[in-house]
């Protein structure tokens, strides 16, 4: 068995090439972090081969392949769940399981307690030995091969001709190793599926497994108290103040730093510590700040009722940043507000199904017909302002009265429209989750647009008082995959929550 180095610092791509690991040498300054998750999941994980033999043939293997050791982790709740935690980035891992994947946390090389075939062939059951069973199709065991001909390692991208399966398979062999590497065979094709014990684990699509994923991923709520809030020195300064920053806005929808330096243009630097900015009509870098001809009501001193901005666009914006420049004492009202949308739409659900049902079937029209701009616009999306996923999970909640354009419905349909309309749009108004905050110079709240609607209360700028901010979007699937990543690397490993991204997990 290949032992481990006592000094992976040391490691080269050129010393540990047959390793079952080996760590590239950071060749850029940013490097440094990658280089960082790998040492921090080597360390906390032991290598290890399965004390017993396991299926009908262990020494059988295709040609040119040997088992494989195994990276274990001492686990988090979510992999004792059968949760799959996402792999770390592949070019920090060069030679893996079979699978090409990261074992889930917990995950043991080998827990299979018995295997059999069901259905004629069809299925392959599998008994695990924490007591739980999973079923695979054979078309989703050829499907997920992770052999070199059906996937391209170095990009992680499945490279088979899927239209060259066939449209009915039956398993023929199943061969399981003591490295926990599993091939399979069928009757119709005269290939070897190549996957592994800790891929099927982590991917099993049982009722369990599924339900399992959906509770750790289910939103969590903050009733009462004030908002998370983080110095801007603190989320700065370290990995783990980062990822604080992200979980915070995961977990609560939005989070609070304080000490921004209140140079314009600031705030780009640190959207894109997440990725990059995502631009809309009113550019990348907005200023909200009074204006006399203004081209949105939030540039004038209005009150702004409860929205999720952009919602014309296919992709409204994920988080949403506001930095305050500028907030003078004289100023009255201005305050800006909070609800959380994913509260408000569940208690709705709960409470008036019917009408809950009729605004998830019928679209709202959002549209942003503005001629007399510098950069005409036409844009019109229509949507219902909930979308569900297989299982009636909310994923997204649309809302914008502000953007709304004339309802185009079936007749018979209208009144009930405006009906659960109206009722959903005074529980937004009397949430629980209700918010409000005063900015000082120097403040930045970030957001989750797809997840907390905002508003504001009218202002007056009296004695040459200023209320200046800058806003910027960044989009929601960066959050959610630098929130993913730093979980992984200095976090427990966990999940993310739902964001709102009307992605069905």
């Amino acid at each position: 068995m290949i032992k481990p180095p006592t000094d992976i610092s040391s490691m080269s791509c050129s010393t540990f090439s047959t390793a079952p690991f080996l760590i590239t040498k950071p060749r850029r300054a940013n490097d440094m972090f990658r280089c960082r998750i790998l040492t921090k999941f080597v360390t906390a994980n032991r290598l290890r081969l399965p004390q017993r033999p396991l299926g009908t043939a262990t020494s059988v293997y295709p040609p040119n392949k040997t088992a494989r050791q195994t990276l274990i982790h001492s686990g988090s709740n979510n992999a004792r769940a059968g949760i799959l935690c996402h792999q770390l980035p592949r070019h920090l891992v060069a030679k893996r399981h079979l699978s090409g994947r990261e074992p889930i946390a917990g995950m043991k090389t080998a827990d299979v307690q018995n295997y059999h075939l069901d259905k004629g062939g069809r299925v392959l059951a599998v008994e695990w030995n924490d007591g739980t069973e999973s079923r695979f199709h054979s078309l989703w065991l050829r499907y997920n091969c992770q052999c070199d001909r059906c996937r391209q390692h170095a990009s992680n991208q499945r490279v088979v001709d899927v239209t060259a399966i066939p449209d009915t398979l039956t398993i023929q062999d199943v061969n399981v190793t003591e490295g926990g590497d599993v091939f399979v065979t069928c009757t119709e094709e005269d290939h070897t599926i190549e996957l592994d014990t800790t891929f099927l684990k982590s991917h099993c699509y049982s009722r369990k497994s599924r339900d399992a994923k959906r509770k750790a991923m289910a939103p969590t709520y903050r009733l009462s108290g004030e908002v998370q809030t983080l110095s801007y020195e603190e989320m700065d300064s370290s990995e783990q103040g980062f990822y604080k920053w992200l979980k915070a806005i995961n977990e609560d929808g939005m989070c609070l730093l304080k000490g921004v330096p209140t140079e314009l243009g600031y705030l780009k630097k640190v959207v894109e510590r997440i990725g990059p900015v995502q631009a809309t009509m009113y550019g990348e870098i907005f200023d909200v700040v009074e204006t006399p001809e203004p081209t949105n009501a939030a540039y004038s001193n209005v009150s702004l009722a409860f929205h999720m901005d952009q919602q014309v666009y296919e992709a409204a914006p994920g988080l949403q940043f506001l930095h305050c420049i500028r907030f003078d004492d004289s100023v009255t009202g201005g305050e800006t507000t909070f609800v959380d949308m994913f509260h408000t739409a569940e208690e709705f659900r709960r409470k008036y199904p019917d009408e809950f049902r009729s605004l998830t079937r019928l679209p709202c029209t959002f549209d942003r017909i503005h001629f007399s701009r510098d950069n005409p616009v036409y844009k019109r999306n229509r949507k219902p302002h909930f979308v569900l996923n297989d299982s009636d999970d909310i994923v997204a909640v649309n809302w914008h009265p502000g953007m709304e354009g004339p309802l185009s419905i079936p007749e018979e349909d209208v009144d009930s429209y405006y009906h659960a309309y109206q009722i959903f749009a005074k529980m937004v108004n009397n949430s629980p989750t209700y918010k409000q905050i005063r900015f000082r110079p120097g403040d930045l709240i970030t957001f989750n647009n797809r997840r907390m609607a905002h508003g504001r209360n009218a202002f007056k700028q009296s004695a040459g008082g200023v209320r200046h901010l800058q806003g910027a979007y960044v989009d929601i699937d960066s959050f959610k995959s630098k929130t993913q990543v730093l979980s992984l690397a200095v976090g427990d490993g966990g999940l993310v929550k739902r964001v709102g991204s009307h992605c069905w997990d």
